[in-house]
């Protein structure tokens, strides 16, 4: 699983020596919750979706002053996501995958991890059974359909280092 670029709205920011990206994701939703009259707490989940911080430095600026942040882009993400099988020898993976880069599969016998053979057709996964595999986990790098709600830029001109960070939330169907 080689991955050397983080890749939004068409615009590829490489990372390079002396490049770090990180990237977070966080659970969205609309939620609310109530009481019973016994006291029984009972929560509503309407929509669930995620959004994600993503930051840079590096030896130039990235290239994202310009994005246009009123219509919805593919953000090709750089950090992964992953998903635990139970046991499962199939299984379909919930979001859309970054087809630049290939997914991995891992079994675990135990305390090892191993990995796995499967094959993938669209985001249905079959996995090649592995002896004693209690489980499996399947890793990907997503492709999300964000709307950017901050973009924000940093220079130390002095030691010619450039931060950026760029606040997004996915768009739901």
């Amino acid at each position: 699983m080689q991955i050397d670029s983080l890749v939004i709205a068409g615009i590829r920011i490489y990372m390079q020596s002396r490049f770090q990206i990180n990237q977070t994701y966080n659970d969205i939703g609309g939620t609310s919750s109530f009481r019973t009259l016994s006291g029984k707490l009972i929560k509503q989940t309407h929509w669930e979706g995620f959004s994600t911080s993503i930051s840079g430095t590096g030896l130039l600026p990235a290239p994202i002053r310009n994005i246009d942040k009123t219509v919805p882009l593919t953000l090709d993400c750089i950090a992964p996501m992953s998903e635990l099988t139970s046991g499962s020898l199939l299984f379909t993976i919930p979001r859309v995958i970054r087809p630049d880069v290939d997914i991995e599969v891992s079994a675990i016998v135990g305390d090892d991890i191993f990995e796995a053979e499967f094959s993938i057709v669209g985001n249905d996964v079959t996995i090649t059974a592995i002896a004693d595999a209690d489980d499996y986990i399947i890793t990907y790098y997503p492709r999300m359909t964000v709307f950017i709600l901050d973009v924000q830029d940093t220079s130390d001109i002095n030691e010619r280092v450039f931060s950026w960070s760029i606040e997004c939330e996915e768009e739901l169907a």
